[in-house]
């Protein structure tokens, strides 16, 4: 019974554990690394430099903030939509190319090598 009490007792603990957002810990390394997110939340701009494994058709993330907005990307090996969310223009800079998204409006750019 002791040896029941003893193993709840640490699941308990390592459920608590989990989830504190301690990075890299909570698998925002992970995410960095795909997405290859860049955000500056005073012009609002995001650089994207995605590097997913070879293979995968497509991705999304919806609302990563930015200032007071939020955007939702989706990214095909051809291209990358952003969706925004927020006041204003947001700045988007990729490997290849730049551009902007006015607010409320989804915007596509080519992402093809």
């Amino acid at each position: 019974m002791l040896v029941l009490y003893s193993a709840g007792l640490v699941n308990v603990w390592v459920a608590v554990f989990n989830m504190i957002p301690i990075p890299p810990l909570d698998g925002s390394v992970l995410f960095e690394r795909l997405w290859g997110f860049t955000v500056d939340a005073s012009r609002p701009s995001l650089r994207i430099e995605p590097q997913f494994p070879v293979g995968w058709q497509r991705a999304t993330v919806r609302g990563v903030r930015i200032g007071s907005g939020r955007a939702d990307v989706q990214w095909t090996p051809a291209a990358i939509s952003v969706t925004w969310s927020g006041p204003g223009l947001l700045e988007v800079a990729l490997t290849r190319t730049t551009g902007t998204v006015g607010a409320g409006r989804t915007t596509s750019f080519d992402a093809g090598p």
